[in-house]
């Protein structure tokens, strides 16, 4: 294990992301119960998708492609395996139906 002091802003920001991240991702083990917690598999894309919504409580599924750097396509499979697991929401926007907002 290193004990190295992280020292630019980049990799900073990153470490304080992944340790907001906590906080929703207890939330989310609380609404499944402590028996579907030891069950729970959860894949890094999948991780860093909910790490996401730490960053933003809504999100499209094209702004989440470019914040993810993945395409369009990749991003909708991640949504629709984590609405599955209801751990986000798909939505209709009110101010424009042909677009879901993803909470």
């Amino acid at each position: 294990m290193s004990t190295e002091i992280i020292t630019d802003t980049t990799s900073l920001e990153r470490a304080k992301n992944m340790v907001s991240t906590f906080p929703y991702l207890m939330k989310v083990f609380h609404r499944l119960g402590a028996g579907a917690v030891s069950e729970l598999e959860i894949t890094l894309p999948q991780y860093q998708t909910l790490v996401a919504f730490t960053v933003r409580d809504t999100w499209s599924v094209s702004d989440l492609a470019l914040f993810l750097q993945i395409k369009p396509p990749a991003a909708s499979e991640l949504v629709d395996r984590l609405v599955k697991a209801e751990f986000i929401e798909r939505e209709t926007n009110p101010n424009d139906r042909r677009q879901t907002i993803l909470t």
